[in-house]
């Protein structure tokens, strides 16, 4: 069993001082990477890793700066472990790489149901893992993962669990990207708990944090992401979680995008970071599918486009607190009519009919108003709206009296309705209305006159029908 020594020197790193070392060399060329190389690069990378390992810890201590205390490099060197690497029971534990399965055909393949408990930073050269079923974690999210400029994935798996912590891994080459991780079956869930870095190499601009797959449930808290792409999203999902997580160093794509042809049931996107110049935040692509969206206290930083594809109004996505640029999802509709010509005609005395003619619409968030007269509700939550209402026509019978009121769905009134009563005829006339409804997704309101007199119809000139959250 491995025993890591705690180093007796400790240097203080603040990211406002924070500079990447340029001593990585041979990484940019993939042939020149070797394993022997394994310490001098795991010293290089290790600080360039801090920055996220510094946001991680300072997350989970629920602090607001940025800063961390770090070993002396020397320390991260295998010299660093007392005693050997092994097995023990259902634990796998790994420092170097021969420590791990060997390698077929640029895979190495991971014992199904075992944990691998990884110390420093591991080069594996131009090889993947498949991960079939086993866990992966590190001693210490700023200093244990694995480093590999493998051509596609480094990490990969298919219809099995995932679970990974604490585990980073190093982009060495433009060719690679973290994760391509797959469930097809809808039955697996993946984990990525925090301290899962993804990073690229000094000098590198990687093909990104890669792609996820399916997955009955995916939960991502307090992870770092510094690459030039951010994470995809595709396949059917039930629950996708992303919290307190930091995507930074984006140059191409977004930090979260749900591809096309993502069928995800529910998402949950809350606390996390996006601070890159330029870019987009988040990217929900035409076809894409979510059945309910949580968006809620998220940073946007120097981002080019905070959302894209969707926003705050989108049916089905409820967005609160994410900053300027971000609305929060609050029901809102206006519509309205001047100079109207078409009469409203009555089936009897005292029944209400919609109000005829048609309708322009200033607002409608949340709503849908194809039809005149008409707010459709697409919200996917039981929600409580106020309403108001004004209309203005001109009395067609003497000392007449007429009434307007919200029809619900095409057979409820709403009450109170607002009556006005001996007008004269050809004397104008308006009255006022509020009141309020709760709507599920799907229900509709509409604004409704009846002549308490007589059965003449009327033409209501001007409308105003207005409803908020």
């Amino acid at each position: 069993m491995l025993k890591i020594v705690r180093p007796a020197t400790y240097m203080l790193l603040t990211l406002a001082l924070f500079n990447v070392s340029n001593s990585f060399g041979a990484v940019n060329d993939s042939s020149n990477y070797s394993v022997s190389d394994s310490i001098a690069v795991t010293k290089s990378v290790s600080s360039f890793i801090t920055e996220g390992s510094s946001f991680i810890r300072s997350k989970s201590n629920n602090m607001t700066s940025l800063s961390a205390t770090y070993a002396d490099l020397r320390e991260m060197s295998p010299a660093s472990v007392e005693g050997t690497a092994g097995e023990e029971g259902n634990v796998t534990y790994v420092r170097d790489l021969k420590d791990f399965p060997a390698a077929y055909q640029g895979v190495i393949k991971l014992a199904p149901n075992k944990m691998y408990i990884v110390s420093g930073l591991i080069n594996i050269g131009i090889n993947a893992i498949n991960l079939n079923g086993a866990g992966m974690k590190g001693m210490d999210p700023g200093k244990d993962g694995v480093i590999s400029s493998v051509n596609g994935a480094v990490l990969r798996s298919r219809d099995v669990m995932v679970y990974l912590e604490s585990f980073a891994v190093i982009l060495a080459s433009s060719e690679s990207k973290a994760y391509d991780l797959v469930d097809v079956t809808g039955n697996n869930f993946l984990n990525l708990f925090a301290g899962c870095s993804v990073l690229d190499a000094p000098n590198i601009q990687s093909q990104g944090v890669g792609q996820i797959t399916g997955f009955n449930t995916i939960c991502m808290i307090e992870n770092y992401w510094k690459t030039r792409d951010g994470m995809k999203l595709t396949g059917s999902m039930e629950k996708f979680t992303s919290t307190l997580n930091y995507f930074t160093g984006i140059s191409s794509g977004a930090g979260i995008e749900i591809l096309a042809n993502a069928n995800i049931k529910d998402v949950i996107i809350q606390s996390c970071y996006f601070v890159y110049a330029g870019q987009v935040g988040i990217k929900f692509n035409k076809g894409a599918m979510v059945d309910q969206g949580r968006l809620s206290i998220n940073l946007f930083r120097g981002v080019g486009k905070m959302l894209e594809g969707f926003d705050s109004f989108t049916p089905g996505w409820e967005m609160t607190n994410n900053g300027e640029g971000v609305p929060d999802s609050k029901a809102m509709g206006f519509v309205y009519s001047t100079e109207n010509t078409a009469p409203t005609g009555f089936k009897g005395m005292t029944l209400y009919s919609k109000i005829a003619g048609a309708t322009k619409t200033l607002k409608s968030d949340k709503f849908t108003t194809e039809a005149s007269n008409k707010f459709v509700f697409t919200g996917k939550r039981h929600t409580s709206l106020n309403i108001s209402a004004i209309v203005g026509a001109v009395s067609v019978d003497d000392k007449g009296s007429y009434s307007i009121a919200i029809l619900k769905n095409g057979k409820e009134t709403i009450a109170p309705n607002s009556t006005v009563t001996s007008v004269n005829k050809g004397q104008g006339f308006q009255i006022f209305l509020q009141t309020s409804v709760e709507l599920i997704s799907g229900e509709f309101i509409e604004l409704v006159i009846k002549n308490n007199t007589a059965t003449t119809p009327i033409v209501v000139q001007d409308l105003q029908f207005k409803v908020s959250e």
